[in-house]
Parts: C-alpha cells; sequence; structure tokens
C-alpha cells in the first residue's frame, strides 16, 4: 500500500518499433499550466544548477513483448 498522498498506476500501450528490452526509468517533474491546459516536464540536470518547476514523478517503463514490429510495454509512475 503507498502512503497518503501518492498515487501508482499502470497502463498498458502498443509502440511501433522495438522497445528496449531493459527497464527505462524517467524522473521528471510534471509542471501542469492550468491556462494553457497542458503539462511539460521539467528534468534537474546533473550539475544541480537552477530548480526545476512542479510535482516531482517516477515513471518506470518495462517491455512485455514484441511482435513483429511493435511492441507491448506497460509504465507505473508514482
Amino acid at each position: 500500500m503507498w502512503p497518503p498522498g501518492q498515487v501508482q498506476k499502470q497502463y498498458i500501450a502498443r509502440v511501433i518499433g522495438a522497445f528496449p528490452e531493459h527497464e527505462k526509468v524517467v524522473d521528471a517533474n510534471i509542471n501542469y499550466n492550468a491556462r494553457e491546459g497542458k503539462s511539460t516536464t521539467e528534468v534537474l540536470n546533473s550539475s544541480g544548477g537552477t530548480s526545476v518547476k512542479g510535482k516531482a514523478a517516477c515513471t518506470k517503463f518495462t517491455r512485455i513483448s514484441t511482435i513483429i514490429c511493435s511492441s507491448i510495454y506497460a509504465d507505473l509512475y508514482n
């Protein structure tokens, strides 16, 4: 069970091309702009630098299978 205030979601998707065999992890902040009605992501560079805006999010992509020229993968993020 997740601590209060945290969410876990899982999606299954089919993509064109071969998705990498190993898990991919993306740590990025999600910044929602209510005026434009869209979200953007910001990633903190390795040198530190300026702080990023938005809410922290971690997405893990894992390939489930590959059929000819497409892959099916799951992404889990919280």
